[in-house]
């Protein structure tokens, strides 16, 4: 009787047989889905470490750039200081010595209101919210929104 059952089939594979196919197919696609989300937790994992050794560098980076550029300021300073006592005593070779330092301190405020005019223009333009990102999250969060309503549907 098994014999004519298994000619009836013909080539064809039992039902019994489709099952545990499916089954043993169904249990190798689980293990990999778990294999997967071991090796994504493994990726995180290893992003976050190389995230946090970046912005050490760069922080080191940019403390060290600070600490330079602040330097050179200070001499800058400096420099600034002695041009102006040097453009002073050079003048004080033509007039009097207090016309002279008279003179290159109008200069000095002169130039320092000339940059502080430049900077105020400069701060104007400065946002401090990125409004074209806050735009584009809001068009995302409408587009997500949309996309629920027309999935529930």
């Amino acid at each position: 009787m098994a014999i004519n059952q298994r000619e009836r089939l013909n080539g064809h594979e039992s039902l019994s047989d489709q099952l545990k196919r499916t089954l043993s197919d169904t249990d190798g696609m689980r293990k990999e889905a778990l294999e997967i989300a071991k090796d994504l937790g493994v990726l995180g994992r290893e992003e976050l470490t190389l995230l946090n050794t970046e912005l050490s560098e760069t922080k080191t980076a940019a403390v060290r750039g600070m600490a330079f550029g602040a330097a050179a300021g200070v001499v800058a300073l400096l420099a600034a200081v002695f041009v102006a006592l040097t453009a002073m005593f050079i003048l004080d070779t033509f007039m009097p010595l207090w016309a002279a330092a008279l003179i290159v301190t109008v200069v000095l405020i002169i130039i320092t209101a000339a940059c502080a005019m430049l900077a105020r223009q400069s701060f104007k333009n400065v946002r401090v919210v990125p409004k074209r990102t806050v735009e584009s999250i809001r068009e995302d969060m409408k587009w997500a929104k949309r996309q629920m309503t027309f999935n529930a549907k």
